[in-house]
């Protein structure tokens, strides 16, 4: 199978390029994989053994995905990675990995700041929602907090059109696979994200090393440093509890992506007193993550709201047999009971602070939260079943695209015999001409 791969690849910073990285390393043993570009090198030691074509340097290239059996987008909600993959998409159909259902993000950020056409943003909030959406919308941009960082950004996501154009369609979640179902014209799958290798443990590293106390319990969260971590709300209910600003302590692993957030988090440390229990320590390579992961006790990982994303940075968590708490939504309430801790969005602060207290008394707990953890991604999230349903879905729409095809070139045969046109070069010659098609069935 000759497959196209558009996505984000390393050096750049998010986490589909690490989950493209990933699948990559299997998928090229099982079939031939190109990598579509938009205008960045990927990391050299990684593209070795892949074609690259940099489709904006270089658009002359188009043509060639005619060449495919199948096409692949990874399609995610930040207008700076996926913006080249969506204009390819409206012009060449293919199969969509959906990172994320909420993809209002993306299309404020594509027509806002990419294209500067912010008109362009409101038009498609009014044709995919009504006049009332689309003046609520501007309303809302208006007053400073624009609609995508509201929490009711969920009930207009701007993903139906995607869905709709898709060839074939893979979520990560059945709660995403729900919500979309009624959108998708083509065929969807959903596959368990696959686990990310763990490297190496380094017997080096140490607390100590990292400047980390040694007689505290250690409190970790992991990702980019955005409102929906809620790590405000962390940072509170350990201020406000004797017993967790006595016994704890929170290591921050992420970059620093909303300026004003980081901000608000530094402001709270300061007037909470918690100066001395928090050390923010920002983007780092994968294998420090992990020497930083291998210190803490204890993991949070809260999202709200939701943009119906599957948390990598979940997954690598619980790959390494602590425990994490979660709020109960999207995919994370997915996850079974005995893995996690999970907090209900609407009754946070209490539920938060209940977990936290819980974990931080009872190392058992903790112990036998982060085995079953451990255990379930191991089983359930294994990259290489992950490459089978690809492949095995990859293959089911190549030969829906090859049934279509040969119907066509049967009927317009038929129809030439019929009008006494029939002559045998032309005949014989049909299908390799018409093989252009084929992609665009």
């Amino acid at each position: 199978m000759k497959i196209a791969w558009f996505s984000p690849l390393p050096p750049q910073k998010t986490g589909i390029s690490e989950y493209s990285e990933l699948i990559l390393k299997y998928l090229k043993n099982y079939a031939q994989v190109d990598l579509w570009v938009d205008s960045f090198q990927p990391q050299q030691d990684f593209y070795v053994g892949f074609r690259v074509f940099d489709y904006v340097r270089q658009p002359a290239f188009f043509p060639l995905l005619k060449t495919y059996d199948v096409i692949v987008y990874n399609m995610g909600n930040n207008a700076e990675f996926h913006a080249g993959i969506y204009e390819v998409m409206q012009r060449y159909p293919g199969i969509i990995i959906l990172h994320d259902y909420v993809l209002h993000h993306f299309f404020a950020g594509y027509w806002l700041d990419k294209k500067e056409r912010p008109e362009l943003y409101f038009q498609i909030i009014r044709e995919q929602y009504g006049a009332l959406t689309e003046k609520l919308a501007r309303k809302c941009f208006h007053s400073g907090k624009p609609l995508w960082e509201t929490d009711r950004v969920f009930d207009y996501p701007l993903c139906e059109n995607i869905a709709k154009q898709a060839k074939g369609l893979i979520v990560h979640s059945e709660f995403v696979k729900k919500l979309i179902l009624p959108y998708v014209k083509g065929k969807i799958i959903k596959i368990n994200h696959p686990l990310f290798p763990t490297p190496k443990e380094n017997s080096n590293v140490t607390r100590k090393s990292f400047d980390l106390p040694e007689d505290k319990v250690i409190i970790a969260s992991l990702g980019f440093l955005t409102p929906p971590k809620r790590l405000d709300k962390v940072l509170k209910v350990i201020a406000q509890n004797d017993i967790l600003r006595e016994s704890s302590f929170v290591l921050i692993i992420g970059e620093e992506v909303a300026p004003y957030y980081s901000l608000r988090l530094k402001d709270y440390i300061k007037s909470f007193g918690l100066s001395e229990k928090v050390k923010f320590v920002g983007y780092q390579p994968i294998e420090v993550i992990y020497d930083y992961l291998a210190c803490a006790d204890i993991y949070v990982n809260l999202r709200f709201p939701t943009t119906g994303e599957t948390s990598g940075s979940l997954i690598r968590m619980m790959s390494l047999g602590k425990p994490t708490i979660v709020s109960n939504i999207g995919w994370y309430a997915e996850l079974p009971d005995e893995c996690v801790l999970k907090v209900n969005p609407y009754n946070e602060e209490p539920e938060l602070t209940s977990g936290l207290e819980r974990l931080v008394k009872d190392i058992t707990l903790r112990e036998h939260i982060g085995q079953a953890a451990k255990t379930y991604i191991s089983q359930q999230h294994n990259p290489k079943f992950f490459i089978k349903e690809l492949l095995r879905f990859l293959d089911e729409i190549d030969k829906e695209n090859d049934y279509i095809y040969n119907k066509l070139v049967d009927s317009i045969t038929d129809v030439l015999m019929v009008l006494d046109q029939g002559d045998k070069s032309l005949i014989t010659s049909l299908s390799h001409q018409m093989v252009w098609l084929k992609p665009d069935v």
